[in-house]
């Protein structure tokens, strides 16, 4: 578990993580601009699935999660179907095992 956006992207440098769930509403995630970074570095980095979780359902919010490189969108509070419903649509796309 890390604060901020600059925090990922050191961590994953350094350890490699099957899942990334990145809360929107933290400061230094919230403009979107630490997915932008994961999606540029290396290929097997680039390719881990980003869960974005946020207290809001606006649905212009998910929107903006996608667009940023996120493969997924949470509102919060969520279940744990929610959460599991999630990750089965990721692997239907075949979004996970992709870079391992």
């Amino acid at each position: 578990m890390v604060g901020n956006g600059p925090e990922v992207i050191n961590i994953l440098n350094s350890v490699y993580f099957d899942l990334v769930l990145m809360d929107v509403d933290t400061e230094g995630t919230r403009d979107f601009r630490t997915a932008r970074a994961i999606r540029q570095m290396d290929e097997v980095i680039a390719g881990i699935p980003i869960i974005a979780l946020s207290g809001t359902s606006d649905p212009q919010v998910g929107s903006r999660c996608l667009k940023a490189g996120m493969n997924g969108f949470l509102a919060k509070p969520f279940s744990l179907l929610d959460f599991t419903d999630a990750l089965r649509k990721m692997h239907n796309r075949r979004i996970f095992g992709q870079s391992t």
